[in-house]
């Protein structure tokens, strides 16, 4: 876990995952990556600017020390921050607004693993 002073801790985590922010149709799906996360929200890098507050759906998966079962959560978030990262990409820090409790414990567990 990252060394910090913040009440959710971080995990550097690095998965591929796909965020849809439309939550309507495929159209708008777009292809992430996750650097970190914590039980609050999740930094994550993407190659399409999308403006802060707006809501996006997403599946993160979550690989533990068990690779024979690997979990994943889903849950809605908000862009709270975006900034450029290398000219075609950006960085986006997300805050979850609505994760279902199952979710929530999955999270939790992953977070306090140790790494």
């Amino acid at each position: 876990m990252v060394n910090e002073r913040r009440k959710a801790p971080r995990a550097n985590i690095k998965e591929r995952l796909k965020i849809d922010s439309s939550g309507k149709d495929q159209a708008d799906v777009i292809e992430a990556q996750t650097l970190n996360i914590s039980k609050t929200g999740a930094l994550c890098i993407i190659n399409k600017y999308i403006p802060p507050f707006t809501k996006l759906r997403m599946t993160i998966p979550l690989k533990s020390g068990d690779s024979e079962n690997p979990q994943s959560i889903e849950c809605e978030s908000v862009i709270v921050r975006v900034e450029p990262d290398d000219g075609s990409q950006y960085k986006i820090a997300l805050y979850f607004v609505d994760m279902l409790e199952k979710d929530m414990n999955i999270l939790e567990n992953f977070l306090n693993e140790p790494n």
